[in-house]
C-alpha cells in the first residue's frame, strides 16, 4: 500500500488545480529559513508506559496569571511578500491567530509542499500554557510534574491540530469523489471569514477533540482543568468547544461537512453524516504517523529533550495566519 504522502505526490501531479502552486513545487533555499525539531505524537498507552522514563523539567516556571495572553513566536511568520499579503486577505479585522492557534499550528498540504506541510508547534508560548496548567493543577491539589503536564499539553494540542488535518483529508476524499476544487475555496471564502468565531466550526470540532482525548480522559479532574482553560478562551469557536463533547459535537460535525461541501458559512439543511470525518486510527490516512509534528526553537530548543526530538532541521517560514 502506498503512503499518504506517495499517494499526494501523484494526485498533485493528475489533478494539479486541486493544490496551490508552491504546494506543487519544491521549496528554494532561500525559503527553509526556520529551524525546527521534529517531535513524535505516541499513542496513548505508549504515552502512559513512558512516563517513568521522563527527564525532569527544571526550566524557569512561568506564572502568568492570564491563560490566553501568550507571547506570540513572529520569527516563524514573514510579514511582507507576496504570498503572506494574499494569504492575510480575508482576514481584516480579525485575530490571524487566536487561542489553541497561538500555540500550534496546521499546515495543509493544499498549500505546503512535500516535507513541510504538517503541525508545527511554537516553542515559547508551548511552555507558557503548560506552566500555567502546571500551576492549575497544584491549585486543585493535583501533585503532577511538570513534564508530565508538558506532556498533557502536547498531546492535547496536537489532537486540536490533527483535527484540521482530518478536515483537510475529507475535503480531499469529497474533492476526488465530485471531481472540484473544494478545500482551497473552503478555505478563503468560509474558514478565513468565520475564524475564530461561533461559526469556524473547524476550531470548535478540534477543540473538543482537544480536551477530550484518551492521554487527560482518566481522571475526570484532570480532564477538567484542560476543558476549563478553554472555557476562558474569549473567542467563541473555543469556548463553544468546551462546552460540546464527544457525542454532542456530532451535529457539528455534520455541519463542518456541510461547509466544506456546500462551502457557505450556514450551510442549508446539513445531513446527518456524522462519522463522515475521520478519526485517528480508524483508516490508513488517519495514523499520526501520517502528519509530521514540528516544534520551533524560540525558547532554544530546551523543550526538546524533554519531548525526545529529533535532530534538528530546517523547514519554510509560516505565512498564513
Amino acid at each position: 500500500m502506498h503512503t499518504l504522502e506517495h499517494t499526494l505526490v501523484t494526485i498533485r501531479t493528475s489533478r494539479p488545480e486541486l493544490f496551490d502552486e508552491e504546494a506543487r513545487r519544491p521549496p528554494s533555499e532561500s525559503e527553509l529559513q526556520v529551524a525546527v525539531v521534529d517531535v513524535p505524537m505516541p499513542r496513548p498507552d505508549e504515552f502512559n508506559a513512558n512516563l517513568h522514563n521522563e527527564q525532569p523539567l527544571t526550566l524557569p516556571l512561568d506564572d502568568g496569571d492570564e491563560w490566553w495572553a501568550i507571547e506570540p513566536d513572529e520569527e516563524d511568520y514573514e510579514e511582507e511578500t507576496p504570498r503572506s499579503v494574499e494569504e492575510r486577505r480575508a482576514f481584516e479585522h480579525r485575530p490571524r491567530r487566536a487561542g489553541v492557534e497561538l500555540l500550534a499550528v496546521y499546515l495543509p498540504f493544499h498549500f505546503y509542499p512535500a516535507g513541510h506541510w504538517g503541525i508545527r508547534f511554537f516553542e515559547r508560548p508551548m511552555k507558557q500554557f503548560a506552566d500555567r496548567l502546571h500551576l492549575e493543577f497544584a491549585r486543585r491539589g493535583r501533585k503532577e510534574s511538570r513534564t508530565r503536564v508538558l506532556k498533557m499539553t502536547t498531546y492535547a494540542v496536537g489532537r486540536h491540530e490533527f483535527q484540521h488535518y482530518l478536515t483537510e483529508l475529507e475535503a480531499l476524499d469529497l474533492e476526488l469523489k465530485q471531481g472540484r476544487s473544494i478545500y482551497r475555496p473552503y478555505w478563503e471564502h468560509v474558514y478565513k471569514r468565520t475564524y475564530p468565531n461561533a461559526d469556524c466550526l473547524e476550531e470548535t470540532v478540534a477543540t473538543v477533540w482537544k480536551w477530550d482525548n484518551p492521554v487527560i480522559r482518566s481522571p475526570v479532574a484532570v480532564q477538567q482543568i484542560f476543558r476549563d482553560a478553554l472555557r476562558r478562551n474569549p473567542f467563541s469557536a473555543y469556548s463553544n468547544g468546551a462546552a460540546l463533547d464527544s457525542t454532542s459535537v456530532r451535529t457539528v460535525e455534520d455541519a463542518l461537512t456541510a461547509q466544506l461541501s456546500q462551502c457557505v458559512r450556514v450551510p442549508r439543511d446539513p445531513p446527518p453524516v456524522w462519522g463522515s470525518l475521520p478519526r485517528p486510527y480508524v483508516q490508513p490516512w488517519t495514523r499520526y504517523e501520517n502528519v509530521r509534528f514540528m516544534m520551533n526553537r524560540s525558547y532554544g530548543g530546551r523543550l526538546g529533550a524533554v519531548l525526545n526530538a529529533g535532530p534538528i532541521r530546517r523547514t519554510i517560514r509560516i505565512y498564513h495566519r
